[in-house]
């Protein structure tokens, strides 16, 4: 492609960058206290857009609300545990349900 302004190079470099973006194959979106109906295998990280508990949470196939489970090495959830506005975690989404009704989060596909 032949630039004609730096404006032109700018823009390329910006779709450049979204196409590399985590949301390029699509997106979800999970608002309130409604369950989440999530397909295995379409998932791979959920955004927390706002601070955010939850009732449910499951990635790779480990419910994180269960003692046997970890993420990180930190302990299990609960429902008062509390996910700070812009946390992306990783790993096959197959359940997610917010605690309140303004909570917000944003999943992308694989």
């Amino acid at each position: 492609m032949a630039y004609n302004t730096t404006s032109d190079r700018i823009s390329d470099n910006i779709l450049d960058n979204a196409k590399a973006s985590l949301g390029k194959k699509g997106l979800g979106f999970v608002k309130g206290t409604v369950a989440a109906t999530i397909p295995a295998g379409v998932y791979g990280a959920v955004q927390f857009v706002t601070e955010s508990t939850v009732q449910a949470l499951t990635i790779g196939g480990c419910n994180l609300f269960d003692a046997g489970c970890n993420l990180g090495g930190e302990t299990v959830l609960t429902n008062s545990t509390t996910i700070p506005a812009g946390t992306i975690l990783y790993g096959e989404i197959t359940a997610l349900q917010l605690n309140d009704t303004s909570s917000f989060a944003i999943l992308y596909k694989l």
